[in-house]
């Protein structure tokens, strides 16, 4: 019988700080596996779960059964636990439409939820010369994702 899934060698917190970048308004990115809707996910020795409720559990407490962890700052990959409080499903949805984000927001760039990249990042991509799968190794991405912000499939708007 192997070792208990997620429980690898490297610890959970030592992980969330090597895929995190730190962005505007003191958001700690979350830039490793992601959702479909920009939630970032991570293995612990519990199974699969979402990065900012291990940081809520990590530095504030469990979270109890049937509560969500919000995000004061609606990043939605961001894990500072500076910016998560503790609220129901009707709070959750209060929260939603007193800001707005009921409405689809633009899904180019860094504006999709989904991005493993940031504009600095293509940029260095496509100034880097070396062969398209070590600089996708550098960045822990596909060499497709480079191949197609090289060749401008993806990521156009960004000079």
């Amino acid at each position: 019988m192997g070792r208990p899934k997620g429980s690898g060698l490297i610890p959970v917190a030592t992980r969330l700080k090597t895929k995190t970048i730190i962005g505007d308004g003191g958001c700690w990115l979350w830039m490793g596996s992601k959702s479909h809707n920009g939630y970032g996910y991570i293995n612990t020795e519990a199974g699969v779960k979402r990065v900012h409720r291990v940081s809520f559990e990590m530095h504030k407490g469990a979270v109890p059964k049937g509560v969500f962890v919000l995000h004061k700052c609606d990043v939605r990959n961001c894990w500072n636990p500076d910016h998560l409080f503790l609220g129901t499903a009707s709070d959750n949805t209060a929260d939603m439409m007193e800001k707005s984000r009921n409405v689809p927001a633009p899904r180019r760039g860094m504006d999709n939820a989904t991005s493993l990249v940031t504009d600095d990042i293509v940029r260095a991509i496509r100034a880097d010369h070396r062969r398209i799968v070590d600089i996708a190794k550098d960045y822990g991405i596909h060499f497709t994702t480079v191949s197609d912000i090289r060749r401008r499939k993806s990521w156009r708007h960004i000079e």
